[in-house]
């Protein structure tokens, strides 16, 4: 009989077969093939080249937000302002970040299931540029009126405490 050829797993299967997490935690893959590290409440992660790794909700969700790759951000034409880029790392399966709620003195983070980010376990070919997004079409935060003096910009003060 001639050996059957063994294929590869497909995306689908290599997520299925992740264990499920306990609430509160999601994986979150590296798609770059380069070391990527990042900081959470004085807590370094270090990823390695298409890791992935399960994290806490809320250190993943920083970490995707700031994992923009250089040279990626557009302007999206006829989206009305809105923005995308690629990441360096991207959100598997897991538990999200609904909400809160607030329990007696204390807010009390909710978690809902999540399911995995078509970017995930597909490793990006990016390589990092210099940035050519015109950061002038961005509204500063100077130019926004002034709620405890109406009318007037907000402005740069030295603060005593």
């Amino acid at each position: 009989m001639a050996e059957q050829p063994v294929s590869e797993p497909t995306r689908e299967e290599r997520i299925a077969a992740l264990p499920p997490l306990q609430e509160g935690y999601r994986y979150l893959y590296n798609r770059s093939s380069e070391p990527w590290e990042h900081q959470f409440d004085g807590r370094v992660y270090k990823f390695e080249p298409h890791e992935v790794r399960s994290i806490p909700s809320n250190a993943a969700e920083l970490f995707r937000a700031d994992s923009i790759i250089p040279g990626t951000l557009r302007r999206v034409r006829g989206g009305g302002g809105t923005l995308v880029a690629e990441r360096y790392v991207a959100f598997g399966p897991g538990w999200a970040i609904h909400g809160s709620v607030k329990i007696q003195e204390d807010y009390v983070i909710q978690n809902a299931p999540a399911e995995a980010e078509a970017d995930f376990l597909v490793p990006t070919t990016t390589e990092p540029t210099m940035e050519l997004f015109d950061r002038t079409s961005i509204p500063s935060y100077v130019d926004r009126p002034n709620v405890r003096d109406p009318g007037k910009p907000l402005h740069a003060a030295i603060v005593r405490v």
